[in-house]
Protein backbone atom coordinates (compact mmCIF):
# COMPACT_ATOMS: atom_id res chain seq x y z
CA UNK A 1 0.00 0.00 0.00
CA UNK A 2 1.05 2.82 -0.80
CA UNK A 3 1.36 6.33 1.75
CA UNK A 4 -1.28 8.46 -0.88
CA UNK A 5 -3.64 5.54 -0.75
CA UNK A 6 -6.70 4.77 1.87
CA UNK A 7 -6.58 1.24 3.88
CA UNK A 8 -8.88 -1.40 2.77
CA UNK A 9 -10.00 -4.37 4.85
CA UNK A 10 -7.91 -6.21 2.08
CA UNK A 11 -4.85 -4.03 2.51
CA UNK A 12 -4.89 -5.20 6.47
CA UNK A 13 -5.47 -9.08 5.42
CA UNK A 14 -2.96 -9.01 2.96
CA UNK A 15 -0.28 -7.24 5.44
CA UNK A 16 -1.60 -9.45 8.42
CA UNK A 17 -0.77 -12.88 6.28
CA UNK A 18 2.70 -11.58 5.08
CA UNK A 19 3.88 -11.13 8.84
CA UNK A 20 2.41 -14.75 9.58
CA UNK A 21 -1.17 -14.02 11.45
CA UNK A 22 -3.36 -17.12 11.22
CA UNK A 23 -6.42 -17.44 9.19
CA UNK A 24 -8.65 -17.30 12.42
CA UNK A 25 -7.33 -13.97 12.97
CA UNK A 26 -7.53 -12.65 10.02
CA UNK A 27 -11.72 -14.33 10.16
CA UNK A 28 -11.78 -12.44 13.44
CA UNK A 29 -11.00 -9.18 11.67
CA UNK A 30 -13.21 -9.88 8.94
CA UNK A 31 -15.84 -10.24 11.71
CA UNK A 32 -14.90 -6.89 13.41
CA UNK A 33 -14.89 -5.06 10.17
CA UNK A 34 -18.05 -6.21 9.33
CA UNK A 35 -19.56 -4.83 12.60
CA UNK A 36 -17.75 -1.95 12.32
CA UNK A 37 -19.00 -0.86 8.86
CA UNK A 38 -22.54 -1.62 9.81
CA UNK A 39 -22.68 0.77 13.23
CA UNK A 40 -20.50 3.66 11.46
CA UNK A 41 -23.06 3.14 7.90
CA UNK A 42 -24.09 6.88 7.20
CA UNK A 43 -21.37 8.34 9.89
CA UNK A 44 -19.38 11.16 7.86
CA UNK A 45 -15.91 13.07 9.79
CA UNK A 46 -16.26 17.12 9.17
CA UNK A 47 -13.47 16.85 6.25
CA UNK A 48 -16.81 14.60 4.57
CA UNK A 49 -14.69 11.46 4.78
CA UNK A 50 -16.49 7.91 6.18
CA UNK A 51 -16.02 7.69 9.63
CA UNK A 52 -14.49 3.83 9.11
CA UNK A 53 -11.69 5.13 7.36
CA UNK A 54 -9.82 6.58 10.42
CA UNK A 55 -10.48 2.88 12.18
CA UNK A 56 -9.40 1.44 8.70
CA UNK A 57 -6.13 3.56 8.62
CA UNK A 58 -5.32 2.47 12.93
CA UNK A 59 -5.68 -1.03 12.25
CA UNK A 60 -3.47 -0.93 9.22
CA UNK A 61 -0.70 0.60 11.04
CA UNK A 62 -0.92 -2.25 13.91
CA UNK A 63 -0.72 -4.95 11.12
CA UNK A 64 2.22 -3.22 9.60
CA UNK A 65 3.89 -2.96 11.99
CA UNK A 66 4.13 -7.41 12.23
CA UNK A 67 4.77 -7.53 15.76
CA UNK A 68 4.44 -11.03 16.95
CA UNK A 69 2.19 -9.78 19.97
CA UNK A 70 0.12 -7.58 17.63
CA UNK A 71 -2.68 -10.49 17.40
CA UNK A 72 -5.81 -10.47 15.15
CA UNK A 73 -7.44 -9.66 18.23
CA UNK A 74 -5.54 -6.29 18.77
CA UNK A 75 -6.23 -5.46 14.81
CA UNK A 76 -9.90 -6.41 15.53
CA UNK A 77 -9.86 -3.57 18.68
CA UNK A 78 -8.41 -0.94 16.10
CA UNK A 79 -11.22 -1.43 13.79
CA UNK A 80 -13.95 -1.05 16.87
CA UNK A 81 -12.31 1.38 18.83
CA UNK A 82 -14.66 3.74 18.06
CA UNK A 83 -18.23 1.96 18.16
CA UNK A 84 -18.76 1.80 21.77
CA UNK A 85 -18.09 5.81 22.06
CA UNK A 86 -19.74 6.48 18.69
CA UNK A 87 -22.52 4.69 17.81
CA UNK A 88 -25.42 2.65 19.11
CA UNK A 89 -23.96 -0.48 20.55
CA UNK A 90 -24.14 -2.08 23.76
CA UNK A 91 -20.17 -3.45 25.04
CA UNK A 92 -21.80 -6.84 25.29
CA UNK A 93 -22.94 -6.96 22.04
CA UNK A 94 -19.02 -6.60 21.09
Amino acid sequence: MSKHEQATIEHILERMRQTGKSEAECELVQRAYAYALEMHEGQVRVSGEPYITHCLEVAYILADLGLPHISGGVIAAALLHDVLEDCESKGATL
